[in-house]
């Protein structure tokens, strides 16, 4: 009788660690982001519109290759880092991480010399600007020194040092925050602190990551067995990343070339604003992958229904009140947050909220998929919506500009969700909560009728907006309390379920 005991305790503190890190997680995030935000709000007021579009076409441009670096080898840190600790293979821990580092270096090396090889080229036929190539350069060097700071951080991932990694984005916007406040000297300011960022940032990682135990009492050992196993696991998690990385950056690279840099700039603060109510799903999806491979490994898949069926339920109850809120007072967010030019990408915005409500829970079956050893299952789906992506785009943005950007963007959202859910579901015994989404609809479109009928009252918009969102998610909790939409027992359950497995 003991050992059951044992392992319900083991299985309740899991599931408290998960609800604990998710929470710190996305608490960090939300920090990250927001002054992530801030650093394009100080920026838009320092920079002219199109200096703005400038920066941030080029910085696009290498968060692009950055994100593309290795194809995905430093992702199968996450993946198999908790699984040579489970299995008591710590030996090669070790060798993974510094061979997962020796491959970040050479291809950031790589990159590096064409990105300062083809600066001039870059500078005259696609940013259009002089100013592009001394930019280009300071960009380059933050590229080479993050390929360092990331692999460390998804080094923390795969220890389940979930706070280590989620401070990640904040360290780096932080510091580009106060450099830019203290000091600015034009359109170069901004790179030189990410630059510095990384460069602090992956000093104290590799401090930190190097120090453990696992990596300090073993040699390095280069095992083509191992490469081999991880490379193939990576690969098919890179194609996932690269058609993300499409139809989130392609949209800016594909404007960069046909429109002008001003519009550019609107754009890359649209998409960043709408991007803010992704990370709520950002979140619980980091978190979410190890743990469904922890539990798929145990052979407990009842326990990772269950926490998709509650993460397809709440997580929409919590982000549509604010998604529509924003909605419906677009064009004065974006003039409060930045300035009147900006206000001019208000329906690409209203767009681009509606796409990122679709996507926050495709990432959920993503990150399910791959924590049961499916990327493959992934990487054809998002590299389907990502040739899609790169389509609609080319015969979108010239002619509507960002207009045609939001509207492929949002599709190939919709594409992710609809594709992904139809393959988790073959794996894992789970069924789309039609009812209750029949329930949340209803309590939404009466929440946004009273945020719009607010909105016609002649007070300050601020003032409507903070009465409309207070009155109408009044109505909105009442009603799906009404229709039982929000169920306390199921929170019971799942506690009651924890102490019952392994």
């Amino acid at each position: 009788m003991a050992k059951p005991k044992k392992n319900a305790l083991k299985s309740s503190h899991k599931a408290q660690k998960f609800v604990f890190d998710s929470v710190f997680l996305f608490i960090m995030t939300v920090l990250a982001t927001v002054v992530g935000y801030a650093v394009r709000i100080v920026l838009s007021r320092q920079l002219s519109l199109d200096d703005f579009g400038l920066f941030y076409a080029v910085f696009t441009l290498i968060v692009f290759f950055n994100l593309l670096r290795d194809f995905g080898f430093r992702l199968t840190l996450s993946k198999f880092i908790p699984e040579f600790l489970v299995t008591r293979q710590e030996r090669k821990i070790k060798s993974l991480i510094f061979m997962v580092l020796l491959v970040n270096i050479v291809a950031a090396v790589i990159y590096a010399v064409l990105f300062i090889g083809f600066s001039g080229i870059l500078s005259e036929h696609y940013f259009n600007n002089a100013n592009s190539v001394v930019l280009l350069y300071i960009m380059t060097a933050y590229f080479v020194l993050y390929s360092f700071y990331d692999v460390f951080n998804v080094c923390f991932l795969g220890f389940q040092q979930n706070k280590l990694y989620a401070m990640r984005h904040f360290f780096i916007n932080i510091i580009v925050l106060l450099g830019i406040l203290l000091f600015n000297f034009g359109v170069n300011t901004p790179a030189v602190f990410y630059m510095l960022a990384a460069l602090l940032g992956a000093i104290v990682q590799a401090v930190i990551v190097l120090a453990k135990d696992v990596v300090r009492k073993y040699k390095f050992k280069w095992e083509q067995v191992l490469v081999k196993k991880t490379f193939v696991f990576g690969l098919g998690m890179s194609l996932g990343i690269l058609g993300i990385t499409i139809i989130q950056y392609s949209d800016t690279l594909i404007m960069t070339f046909f429109r002008s840099l001003s519009e550019v700039g609107v754009y890359n603060v649209v998409l960043p604003s709408a991007l803010l109510f992704y990370i709520f799903g950002d979140s619980i999806g980091s978190v979410l992958m190890p743990l469904v491979s922890e539990y798929w490994a145990k052979k407990n898949h009842d326990f990772i229904t269950l926490m998709v069926n509650y993460l397809y339920k709440y997580m929409y109850v919590l982000l549509l009140p604010p998604v529509l809120l924003v909605m419906a007072f677009s064009r004065e967010f974006l003039s409060l947050m930045f300035t009147e030019d900006f206000a001019a990408g208000y329906l690409p915005f209203q767009i681009l909220l509606a796409g990122v409500l679709l996507f926050s829970i495709a990432v959920i079956n993503n990150q399910v998929l791959n924590g049961i050893g499916k990327p493959g299952i992934v990487a054809k789906i998002v590299v389907f919506a990502a040739l899609f992506n790169i389509i609609f785009n080319f015969l979108l943005i010239p002619f509507f500009g960002m207009m045609g950007a939001a509207i492929t963007t949002s599709l190939s959202y919709l594409i992710i969700l609809l594709l992904s859910y139809f393959q988790v579901v073959k794996h894992i015994e789970f069924q789309w909560p039609y009812r209750f989404y029949g329930k949340l609809i209803v309590s939404s479109v009466f929440f946004l009728g009273v945020v719009l009928l607010f909105k016609r009252i002649g007070a300050h918009w601020m003032i409507n907006a903070a009465a409309g969102g207070v009155v109408g998610l009044a109505v909105y909790v009442l009603l799906l309390a009404l229709m039982k939409g929000v169920n306390i027992d199921e929170i019971r359950t799942l506690k009651s379920f924890l102490k019952k497995r392994d």
